[in-house]
């Protein structure tokens, strides 16, 4: 993290103090503590690899100071090194699954948001999180407020033709769910989506009940199946 480092100044205004053989004898005066030239020198003049609790502890001590006064710290600008490797929304996504009352569309948006929360959740900024997901900013935080608000994260009951009652859950595999190191959002919802598609589809036995299951016309699933190909063979 970026570290501000202003000893040097603070003894020089706050209590006149400039050179490093008086600060150290002062600091063995009233606190009893041993402190090299060296040591001290290398705190006046630089700022410190390390930081040793004792010999801080002295420096307050003999200055009537605290470390805030002469050193802040503040959250480095590069993304945590947890945002740059695979992101795990799975903790996010409760079931891992299209649920019985969902459709397809109502499924990616669950997906969508639960994968920006934790690029979110990550991230030192929602910069951060937006490039690490292939947005830019203002447009991954559209897209988390919609996503927020929507009705379809819930039951998106309206859409009659959609089996609600009689349908059953869809489940997938949570590995499935890992965006990959140098995958971008939209991309992983492309690969979610045909893998749900198939999945359904297998489980309905044709086209056309899967389609009606995930809230489609048949055609409009084909069509869909076609283009989530073509986009994934230009990656």
């Amino acid at each position: 993290m970026p570290l501000t480092w202003n000893l040097k100044e603070w003894l020089k205004t706050n209590r006149g103090l400039t050179n490093a053989k008086e600060i150290r004898d002062v600091i063995h005066h009233r606190t009893r503590q041993s402190i090299s030239l060296r040591t001290v020198q290398g705190y006046l003049h630089k700022k410190p690899k390390a930081l040793n609790i004792k010999y801080i502890q002295a420096i307050c001590d003999a200055f009537r100071c605290k470390l805030s006064d002469f050193c802040t710290a503040q959250p480095s600008p590069t993304p945590s090194i947890n945002l740059r490797n695979d992101l795990q929304p799975q903790r996010l996504l409760q079931p891992c699954a299209i649920t019985r009352h969902e459709t397809l569309f109502s499924f990616i948006a669950r997906i969508q948001l639960a994968a920006i929360e934790e690029a979110l959740s990550l991230s030192n900024t929602y910069d951060q999180a937006a490039r690490r997901l292939g947005y830019h900013r203002t447009s991954l935080h559209t897209l988390h407020k919609k996503l927020k608000r929507t009705t379809t994260l819930k039951l998106n009951g309206h859409n009659k033709r959609t089996q609600n009652k009689l349908s059953k859950a869809v489940p997938l595999p949570p590995a499935l769910f890992t965006i990959r190191k140098n995958e971008h959002l939209q991309s992983f919802v492309r690969r979610i989506q045909l893998a749900a598609i198939k999945e359904t589809t297998r489980r309905e036995g044709n086209h056309t009940r899967a389609a009606l299951r995930l809230g489609y016309r048949r055609t409009s699933l084909v069509n869909l199946i076609s283009k989530l190909k073509v986009r994934r063979r230009k990656r």
